[in-house]
């Protein structure tokens, strides 16, 4: 994978690692139509919407992700609450930090599946992001 001065850096300060992973979002009180997942941790989320948004950043949401299926995790929902967005002509990029809360299972699975990921080498994220085969989540 290849990452930004900016990303590297963000990732040096972090509390919690980040990993780069795939997943639909559904956060209707933020977008109609479902995001991408583009990266998760124990303390936050970036996620990318397919257009331009107008987000409260002091209002608090509830979103649902589905990760992709062939990590067999069940979708979990999170409580989260913007930290800053980003916008292009065609979408939005918005970085969330997770809001205490009732702890998902599948979110703590989640996070373990991916933690093991990374330590066995993790998968290329680019190569999920470009498979030739078609995937719905």
């Amino acid at each position: 994978m290849i990452m930004s001065h900016t990303d590297k850096m963000e990732q040096e300060k972090r509390k919690h690692k980040r990993y780069a992973d795939i997943g639909r979002v559904d956060a209707p009180d933020v977008c109609i139509f479902p995001g991408m997942l583009y990266d998760i941790s124990q303390s936050g989320c970036r996620i990318v919407f397919p257009m331009q948004l107008n987000v409260d950043m002091e209002q608090e949401y509830d979103i649902k992700i589905t990760p992709t299926a062939e990590k067999q995790i069940a979708p979990f929902l999170l409580r989260v609450r913007p930290v800053w967005l980003k916008q292009t002509d065609s979408n939005s990029e918005i970085a969330f930090s997770l809001l205490p809360g009732p702890a998902a299972k599948s979110f703590d699975l989640y996070i373990a599946h991916l933690a093991s990921q990374a330590a066995d080498g993790g998968e290329d994220y680019e190569q999920l992001v470009l498979q030739p085969e078609c995937q719905f989540v």
